[in-house]
Order: structure tokens, then sequence, then C-alpha cells
């Protein structure tokens, strides 16, 4: 589970190299990993530092530019599923 957060952060943080890439399609690439393993095994994460981005582009590109991901998957793969996963308690 850890290698999947840091994939689907590693393509955001090098967005730039991996368009140019041939052949490569970024967010396809999301979508291949959240096809495989499931909104409770993805977890969205940066590394901000590395970023050539701002950190709002950053959110809004899983919470506004991935159409597929809607409702409750959407919850879980901005932070719902990693709380579960590590056992955080939340209020409800």
């Amino acid at each position: 589970m850890s290698l999947l957060c840091l994939a689907m952060s590693l393509i955001v943080s090098q967005m730039d190299e991996l368009l140019l890439a041939v052949g490569f399609a970024p967010l396809k690439f999301i979508r291949q990993i959240y096809d495989a393993f499931g909104p409770q095994r993805c977890f969205w994460g940066t590394d901000i530092t590395r970023m050539p981005c701002p950190y709002r582009q950053c959110v809004t590109m899983f919470t506004e530019e991935l159409p597929w991901l809607q409702g409750r998957d959407k919850e879980l793969v901005m932070g719902e599923a990693i709380c579960d996963w590590l056992g955080w308690k939340r209020p409800r």
C-alpha cells in the first residue's frame, strides 16, 4: 500500500518529465492504479517540496480533474482510506 501512495505522488510531482515521455498518459496511469487496487488502497499524497506547481493544484488534480473519481471513492482517496488504514479515529 505504501508503494501505491508513493506511485500516485510521483506521477503528480514528475508530471512535466512524464509528459515528455513518448506515449505516457499520467491520468490514464492513475486510473489504472485506481482500477487495480480500488479506492480503499489508493491514497492521495504529495511531497510539496518537490512540486513544480502550487499545493492547491496538486489537490484539485484529484478533486476536479478526474471525472471518474466521484462521491465516496473520492473521499476515500483524498484521506479517509489512509485514516482507516492507519486506524485513526475521525469524528463523524
